[in-house]
């Protein structure tokens, strides 16, 4: 039988997840010792500092054991861990079966820089008192510090099963689960901390970072917004806010953001590594080469800094170097989206090199990893193929309602207006970029507008594309309206006598431009169909509803065949102002196929077109995966590498050879490229 009820009465509050009101009951019997050395534990456990030295310094006056585990809580407190190590030593001394006195000895060690000396430490504090969590969770936090991040979650989720509302223990849990990629059960806890302490800035910012990995950008930016809102000093929040911001294409923003993390921490390393991709992105490589130097000179080991180096070392040509530190990241372990990074960058470097089957392979294996990300789970599979089956059978019936019809409203029939479309990795970025180059061109690139038409039409009746065959004038006027004010989100200030709007598959929607905006031009951007199939393989494209099935080439070339099956129905239905552009004709002789493009449009060409730091200046940094290709002077290597890698696409050339027929494209491998037709 218990020889102090106080005491049991505490501990069941505490099993009970009612740690609140044990720690009331404990400060009113602070008298009783052994009460009073429950409460130490408590307050240290949640970070109550002060009310943990206050009743420390009232045990520590005594003899025995719970004395000197006192004065050792008080030396940490006050941050000298070799007079806590002594004093811990002590009370082991004096009592050899008490556990507090293993728990403190361990945070001195830990604190002193021997973590794998205090894990051996909290193992016998557990062993002597198994129901002890503050112990479980100072194991957990070792754990974590010494690599053994499994083990770490194992020993903060015994704490919280002793402690439900222990605080402290369940925030590190949801921090070690985001660890090691266990997102869900980690925002899980994070949340439930948030339910019981709304203002814990820890708690927000690792949540808003979970949210983040699961693409819930809105969301994740209202959690580490409100942290800063806390505090306008938290350096972390103003980290991760920044790195939201990059992700969202504000790379103005996130670059003010990151510089006011690394002034409020410059040992901030996520922050330093995120601005050099920032001015990597941008073509700033000097810029680059700055901020990586201070990430790896606070820690030379740092993952994310390595693999940034050695992007930045094959940008600037040194191919060698940039492999050698590829293949030392190649060794190490890394999380699951460090490394997905790793073996698209790997891949890269290895096609540059011409170990084409190496590279393949890295970018398999790339592939594979970015299947597994959390934010595939929000996307639905079969998406795309039911929109693609749904155009595919109005396609069947004509197209009706994509017509301009005599009662069609001519006040605004779209002659400013040029769709720059083709299938992805066909070439769009690097026209956008060309044509935004020339003062009578302003460009949208890559932004929601004509789909916010679409989303309208998709919440009435019939539905999308039905209802074209329903509109009449003024509700065609209005959807024309609604487009236009999507625009002029994204253009702002600027304007020019045409707006060139480029989103690659929005050519499955040529029958809405063609009812919407009939003097509107598509401009059409063509390329190898193999060559669209690898290079879709060889990205790591934000998850969408597309996107996700580009990750092997066979899957790549059903989903090119499946868009442009429905394209080609869609060219003969409709009567479009329509002009193709091949990729290989503009790296081949940029001038002459600018010059065709230009008379299509009923521009002249400009100087500025053709010189990539006049093409890239004054704009924002490019959105797509092509970033690093059009911030190059216009080259060739990409035009026919897939001959490079015909054994792996073999199997895909049947899919593909309607295709590559009906464009003039030739799929012998040793054939040259074939001319313009």
């Amino acid at each position: 039988m218990s020889s102090n009820p106080i005491l049991d009465d505490a501990r069941q509050l505490i099993a009970a997840g009612r740690s609140a009101e044990a720690m009331a009951l404990l400060q009113a019997h602070e008298a009783d010792r052994a009460c009073a050395a429950r409460l130490r534990e408590l307050c240290l456990g949640e970070r109550l500092r002060e009310q943990a030295m206050a009743v420390s310094r009232q045990l520590a006056a005594g003899q025995d054991a719970e004395a000197a585990v006192s004065r050792s809580a008080i030396a940490l407190l006050q941050g000298d861990p070799q007079r806590a190590l002594f004093e811990a030593g002590i009370a082991i001394e004096i009592d050899p079966r008490l556990a507090a006195g293993y728990n403190h000895r361990a945070r001195a060690l830990h604190n002193s820089g021997q973590s794998l000396q205090a894990v051996s430490v909290l193992r016998k504090a557990v062993e002597l008192e198994e129901n002890y969590p503050e112990a479980w969770a100072n194991l957990g936090l070792v754990l974590r510090a010494t690599g053994a991040r499994g083990e770490a979650v194992r020993a903060y989720r015994r704490a919280v099963e002793l402690a439900p509302g222990f605080v402290g223990a369940e925030l590190n849990l949801g921090i070690s689960l985001l660890l090691i990629d266990h997102i869900d059960e980690g925002l899980f806890c994070l949340q439930s901390v948030l339910k019981r302490d709304p203002h814990n800035q820890e708690a927000l910012v690792n949540a808003g970072l979970a949210l983040h990995l699961k693409g819930q950008l809105d969301q994740a930016r209202q959690y580490f917004e409100r942290a800063i809102q806390l505090d306008e000093n938290n350096p972390l929040a103003w980290c991760y806010l920044g790195i939201l911001l990059h992700e969202c294409h504000e790379p103005a923003k996130a670059q003010q953001a990151l510089e006011r993390a690394v002034t409020l921490n410059p040992m901030e390393v996520e922050a330093w590594v995120e601005l050099a991709g920032i001015h990597e992105k941008a073509g700033r490589l000097d810029e680059t080469a700055a901020a990586l130097g201070r990430a790896l000179e606070i820690d030379p080991d740092n993952p994310a800094a390595l693999l940034e180096l050695a992007r930045l070392r094959r940008r600037e040509g040194r191919l060698d170097e940039a492999l050698e530190l590829l293949q030392q990241l190649g060794e190490r372990p890394l999380p699951a989206r460090l490394r997905q990074q790793e073996r698209f960058e790997v891949g890269i470097a290895l096609d540059r090199a011409g170990r084409y089957d190496e590279a393949f392979e890295a970018y398999r294996q790339g592939n594979e990893l970015l299947a597994r990300n959390i934010r595939r789970r929000e996307v639905d599979p079969r998406a795309f193929g039911r929109e693609c089956e749904r155009l595919e059978r109005w396609a069947d019936r004509g197209a009706p309602g994509a017509r301009p019809q005599d009662g069609d409203p001519v006040d605004d029939s779209g002659a400013d207006l040029c769709f720059l479309v083709g299938f992805q990795r066909s070439g769009t970025t690097l026209l956008e970029t060309m044509l935004n180059a020339h003062p009578e061109v302003v460009s949208i690139d890559e932004q929601p507008t004509l789909e916010r038409v679409i989303d309208t039409l998709r919440a009435g009746e019939p539905g999308y594309p039905e209802a074209l065959d329903t509109l009449d004038g003024p509700r065609l006027s209005e959807l024309r309206r609604r487009y236009r004010a999507e625009t002029e989100r994204y253009l702002g200030a600027r304007s020019a006598g045409l707006v060139v709007d480029k989103l690659p598959l929005r050519f499955m929607h040529a029958g809405l431009v063609s009812r919407l905006f009939p003097e509107a031009r598509i401009l059409f951007a063509l390329r190898h169909p193999c060559d669209v199939v690898l290079s879709n393989f060889m990205q790591a494209f934000a998850v969408n509803e597309a996107s996700i099935h580009l990750d092997s080439v066979e899957s790549s070339a059903a989903a090119y065949a499946r868009a442009m099956g429905l394209w080609r129905r869609l060219e003969a239905l409709l009567p479009l102002r329509l002009q193709y552009t091949r990729y290989e004709d503009l790296v081949t002789d940029p001038q002459a196929e600018m010059a065709s493009v230009c008379a299509f449009l009923g521009i002249e060409p400009v100087p500025a077109m053709f010189d990539a730091a006049a093409r890239l200046a004054g704009r924002t940094p490019v959105r797509t995966a092509s970033y690093q290709q059009v911030a190059e002077p216009i080259h060739r290597r990409s035009a026919g590498r897939w001959r490079n890698y015909y054994a792996r696409l073999e199997p895909c050339l049947e899919v593909l050879r309607p295709f590559a027929e009906h464009y003039g494209y030739d799929l012998a491998q040793n054939s040259q490229p074939s001319p313009t037709t």
